[in-house]
């Protein structure tokens, strides 16, 4: 169907309306895709340029012709001078677009020649498409590695997936209106693409900058003796991912002390590490993961101590009494 000639067609004011000014423009303030709402009702509206300067104060009326139909607009701004007009348009229950067009008559005083009706309509034909799938925001565009990020819409289901920058994020949660990510680790101080990934194609979310985090080691100072062994605790303050999280870990005193690689496991927030003290030595471990500040914890491994062994109270008195008896076999 051609909606325009429709127009034409059909009977009543319409049938006399004729384009004059072609200066004269139809500006669409409409969105293409409208988000799908519970009542079904679209506010459609445009704002009128009409180049003539015969217009009969009162005499403008704006239309929007849809559904093979006529339908007078309201006005919506305070100044008339404006010529902002917009409709309601009901969206019939199964269809999720619907193609329009807008017409303006008015009143022209021509002098000599009498007061004249003209009209002129939008250069095109509009499509309204109403959307039960669309990204809104994200709630906050910036944070550290491990925060979880809620993006607000409709229409989110089990199998999107959230490309953060060049990696996939865990999705922490999806309901129909809310998917929740959580910011993988990846450099600080840098902003990244967001997009949704789903079997429709992809969709630009927004861009979100890391800031530095913090990593929690406790103990914040390590001061040991030789030979000795403390666990060193690392807290990340989120949970790895299915990969899992690394941490380096270099010291200058590595002959010094033994420790292993500290890896935080899938789900876990953080890892425990075994460090020992190998020979005696003053220095610092430089702890560094993506993301994160440099954490610096001071490192002292002192000489071993011999400690004397105690004496059980029954072992010297059987000392005393084997010495005793010694003395009096040689009769001292």
């Amino acid at each position: 169907m051609n909606i325009v000639k429709t127009f034409k067609l059909l009977g009543g004011a319409a049938a006399s309306f004729a384009l004059f000014g072609c200066a004269s423009t139809i500006t669409n303030l409409s969105p293409e895709k409208f988000p799908q709402n519970p009542s079904g009702i679209y506010t459609l509206s445009m704002r009128a340029h009409i180049n003539d300067g015969g217009v009969v104060k009162g005499s403008v009326k704006p239309f929007i012709v849809i559904d093979e139909q006529i339908l007078p607009m309201r006005e919506i701004s305070s100044r008339p001078s404006d010529r902002m007009y917009e409709f309601d348009y009901t969206m019939p229950k199964g269809r999720k677009d619907a193609k329009y067009y807008y017409v303006l008559e008015y009143k022209a005083d021509t002098g000599a020649g009498g007061i004249v009706t003209r009209s002129f309509q939008s250069d095109n034909v509009y499509n309204l498409k109403v959307a039960d799938r669309y990204i809104m925001n994200m709630q906050f565009d910036r944070g550290h590695i491990g925060a979880v990020v809620p993006v607000v819409g409709r229409g989110f289901n089990s199998q999107d997936k959230i490309k953060f920058g060049p990696v996939y994020a865990a999705v922490e949660s999806v309901s129909r209106d809310t998917i929740s990510f959580v910011v993988p680790p990846l450099p600080s101080g840098k902003t990244y693409d967001v997009e949704l990934e789903s079997a429709s194609g992809k969709t630009w979310i927004g861009a979100f900058r890391i800031d530095r985090s913090e990593i929690e080691i406790s103990p914040a100072k390590i001061d040991i003796n030789t030979g000795d062994v403390v666990n060193v605790i690392f807290n990340i303050g989120f949970k790895a991912g299915e990969k899992g999280f690394y941490i380096d870990v270099k010291t200058n005193i590595p002959s010094a002390i033994t420790m292993g690689e500290v890896f935080v496991k899938p789900g876990q927030d953080s890892a425990v590490v075994p460090l020992k003290g190998a020979s005696d030595a003053t220095g610092k471990l430089y702890i560094n993961a993506k993301g994160f500040s440099e954490k610096v914890v001071p490192v002292r491994i002192s000489p071993a101590q011999v400690k004397a062994e105690p004496v059980d109270a029954s072992t010297v008195k059987q000392a005393k009494d084997q010495v005793n008896e010694v003395e009096i076999s040689e009769g001292k």
